[in-house]
């Protein structure tokens, strides 16, 4: 693990992350890994994405960019996959594609259901600082 890695991980080691088992596996480097560790994206990781996702195309009144949502949608999972067996690499899209397509569709549901639950965590801390009480602290 790089120095900026193990930097980052001591950073973010409170995110909400998951561990989903794989069916079929895939191939990173000379090994066939089973699980992947996906973790909840922070707002860089959603600007970084838009960013990757943006387009120059062509319309009536010039060139103009666009953002596609398929890159959008693809880009933010490689950048949740905090792990994918003993891999630690960066994930990007041409590794998405190695995935078989049951493992995909998992990957796909795990991570709207950790985006769900940090979601729905947020909303939580609000309505406790809409009342004026006292907000949970999770234990270490």
């Amino acid at each position: 693990m790089s120095r900026c890695q193990a930097i980052w991980r001591r950073r973010y080691k409170r995110m909400a992350t998951i561990t989903i088992s794989l069916e079929h596996g895939v191939k990173m480097g000379d090994k066939t890994h089973t699980t992947v560790l996906l973790r909840e994206l922070t707002p860089g990781d959603i600007i970084d994405a838009g960013l990757a996702s943006e387009r120059v195309t062509a319309s009536d009144d010039g060139y103009v960019f666009a953002v596609s949502p398929t890159l959008m949608g693809l880009h933010t999972l490689a950048k949740q996959i905090e792990s994918i067996g003993d891999y630690d690499g960066i994930v990007d899209i041409d590794d998405l594609r190695k995935f078989h397509r049951e493992d995909f569709e998992l990957l796909q549901f795990h991570a709207e259901r950790l985006d769900q639950a940090v979601l729905e965590s947020v909303m939580q801390r609000g309505k406790h600082d809409a009342s004026g009480g006292e907000p949970e602290l999770a234990d270490d």
